[in-house]
């Protein structure tokens, strides 16, 4: 059977130049980061909610939403985004989801053989 993490698309993203590699999930419909991960971006907001999110094996998981001002690919870039900070056993050994709050803004290209995600 091949190795599950090798099939994930990862992309490495800027969180106000702090790099994280995350993966690229079609079905998330936020931006994840787990506490690890957070706690290397000095630009985070505080926490301005609590967020409850449904898993794919239908569990809950309790997050807080903060803002951080740029987020960027290399070449795509977003600006005052949210994302959620989960406890750092919730993402089945990743630190970083990309979701559709942010791939939905303007249409990407996944090219699979560079690892990239690049605008159209």
């Amino acid at each position: 059977m091949p190795d599950i993490l090798a099939m994930l698309f990862a992309v490495l993203v800027y969180f106000d130049g702090v790099p994280q590699q995350c993966v690229v999930d079609t079905g998330a419909t936020y931006t994840v980061l787990t506490e690890r991960a957070a706690a290397q971006m000095g630009t985070l907001s505080p926490v301005v909610a609590q967020a409850q999110l449904y898993g794919a094996g239908g569990g809950t998981i309790l997050g807080q939403v903060r803002y951080v001002p740029n987020v960027g690919t290399g070449e795509i870039g977003w600006s005052g985004v949210s994302v959620i900070v989960v406890p750092n056993d919730q993402l089945a050994g990743l630190d970083c989801v990309l979701g559709l709050d942010l791939l939905k803004r303007q249409s990407v290209v996944f090219d699979w053989g560079k690892r990239e995600l690049r605008a159209l």
